[in-house]
C-alpha cells in the first residue's frame, strides 16, 4: 500500500483556527520513492499537500489551496525526521504553516478560497 501521508501524527494543540502536530516522517512514504536514491527528502510539492491535508483535517474543510503567497524551504525533511507542524488560519483567505525540528524546515503562507 502506498502511503501519502505519515501515520505517525499526534495531535499536540488544536482550536478553531490553530493545529500543531508532530509528525514522525515514515521512511516508506510514497513521496521517497526516486525523490532522491541517494538522499531521499520530502519535496516541497509534497510539503504544501500536508498542510492543506492536514488543514482539512484538523481546522476546516470548507477552504481550499488558491495559491502560495510565500514559501520559504529552508532545510530538507528527510525519513526518520521528527517534526513540528503548525498550522494557523487567522481568516477565510490565509493559511501559515511552519515545518520545524531543531530549526525551521520551511515556512510560509498559502491563499485559501471557498470550495465549490
Amino acid at each position: 500500500m502506498i502511503k501519502k501521508f505519515s501515520e505517525a501524527v499526534v495531535c499536540e494543540q488544536q482550536s478553531s483556527t490553530h493545529v500543531t502536530l508532530q509528525i514522525t516522517i515514515e521512511p516508506d512514504l510514497f513521496w521517497f520513492q526516486g525523490h532522491f536514491d541517494t538522499f531521499p527528502l520530502l519535496a516541497g510539492v509534497a510539503q504544501i499537500d500536508w498542510v492543506m491535508h492536514y488543514f482539512a483535517q484538523y481546522i476546516r474543510d470548507d477552504l481550499q489551496f488558491n495559491g502560495i503567497q510565500q514559501v520559504k524551504f529552508q532545510q530538507p525533511i528527510v525519513p526518520n525526521d521528527v517534526i513540528t507542524l503548525t498550522l494557523d488560519a487567522p481568516s477565510d483567505t490565509l493559511l501559515t504553516f511552519e515545518f520545524k525540528a531543531d530549526a525551521t524546515k520551511s515556512k510560509g503562507k498559502i491563499r485559501l478560497k471557498p470550495k465549490g
